[in-house]
């Protein structure tokens, strides 16, 4: 009984301050009652549909592509449907957020067990590094904007990459997981075959026995809704590609290559914490490639990969630096606050916590370990970590 408690209290907790920081937010922006731009276009065509006028946006009766997300607009279209509005597009995407976290911090929890060590410290760092960023918070609740749902596919990919299913039933989620993603971003085209690489070479590094039948099985996913999607744009829009109408796209490349650098080391110098998030995954992923490199030059073929499984930090690491360079090839964005950089956030907060579990950080054992723990025993201690974490949070606000 009491173990039960005190896990369902290590789900509640974070839970309660996500939703503080959500409200946080929400207030700090003035307490917005519609959605941002592209939301309210999507909002259209979720609205147009379930009246049974198609996929138009307003009152034209031409059927444009002009929404980002298949997968968004279908969802905001059943919520509209069932007479919820944005309301129920807000409680989707806080639910959603809450989800995310519940997820990364489960692989928090089984990584720091794995290693014999307690893992509340490393949790408390992810979720801190987490809800400080409003920018992130904003994102992926009060804009009602597509980036939530993105976000939540990333974490499921990425939990998928660090622990791949062996299950038939969880074979087929991750089937869907593919099928969604390619749904829910025009960038999923270049993400999913990556995401799947990383899946096979998680797979491969730690001896899976399905290996060959789980990544054929994402890969003709995948094939599979891409054919689809561009059959159903053929045949209703009259494009194959997505055509989002009112969007401006550059066809220089040297063009998009220079503003995505700026996008990108924008995002790198908006904050110390989003600097060393960024930090921390380009020196992991470069480690990590550099060490596969070497042992396949030492070895033959797939066979030097198994030597040393890719950890847990590698593969966030990994995704991570995907979802960073994305952006930053195809020009960045034109919002406040870097939207395509955020979904990548939590992932590299979930980097950073695994790389300090790791390093074995708070074990009690090292020296710093010694001093937190006697740290711990104070009541001193604690409220002025409170102070700390209340001055953290309104100064990042």
């Amino acid at each position: 009984m009491a173990e039960t408690l005190k896990a369902k209290l290590k789900t509640l907790i974070p839970i309660l301050f996500v939703l503080l920081a959500t409200w946080m937010t929400y207030r700090l922006h003035g307490s917005p009652q519609t959605g941002i731009d592209d939301a309210n276009i999507t909002f259209s065509y979720s609205e147009n549909l379930p009246a049974g006028h198609g996929m138009i946006y307003g009152h034209n009766p031409e059927r444009v592509e002009g929404f980002t997300s298949m997968l968004w607009t279908l969802l905001c279209a059943l919520i509209f449907k069932l007479g919820l509005g944005e309301r129920g597009v807000l409680a989707l995407s806080v639910f959603l957020l809450c989800i995310v976290q519940i997820l990364f911090l489960h692989i928090v929890r089984g990584y720091a067990t794995a290693r014999g060590q307690r893992s509340w410290p490393y949790e408390c760092v992810y979720l801190l590094l987490v809800i400080s960023s409003p920018s992130y918070i904003t994102w992926m609740t009060i804009t009602l904007m597509d980036t939530c749902i993105w976000a939540f596919i990333l974490a499921c990919l990425t939990y998928v990459a660090i622990d791949p299913p062996r299950t038939s039933r969880s074979h087929i989620l991750a089937v869907l997981l593919i099928v969604l993603a390619t749904l829910a971003r025009p960038e999923a085209m270049i993400l999913v075959p990556a995401m799947i690489g990383l899946v096979w070479l998680r797979a491969q590094s730690t001896d899976h026995p399905h290996t060959a039948r789980l990544v054929l099985g994402m890969v003709g996913a995948f094939v599979a809704t891409v054919t689809a999607l561009t059959i159903f744009r053929l045949c209703y829009f009259g494009y194959p590609f997505p055509n989002t109408y009112y969007a401006k796209v550059s066809p220089s490349l040297i063009y998009n290559l220079t503003k995505g650098k700026d996008y990108l080391f924008g995002f790198a110098s908006s904050g110390q914490l989003v600097g060393v998030g960024v930090l921390a995954v380009v020196v992991s992923a470069v480690l990590t490639i550099g060490g596969m490199f070497k042992r396949l030059l030492a070895g033959r073929h797939a066979a030097a990969v198994r030597r040393r499984p890719i950890e847990a930090h590698e593969i966030c690491a990994l995704v991570a630096i995907v979802l960073l360079m994305i952006p930053a090839l195809t020009g960045g964005d034109h919002f406040q606050m870097f939207r395509f950089y955020q979904p990548a956030y939590p992932i590299m907060c979930l980097t950073i916590a695994l790389l300090l579990s790791k390093a074995g950080v708070f074990l009690v054992e090292t020296p710093r370990g010694v001093f937190l723990a006697r740290a711990r025993q104070s009541p001193v201690a604690w409220v002025a970590a409170l102070l700390m974490g209340a001055y953290w949070l309104l100064a990042w606000a």
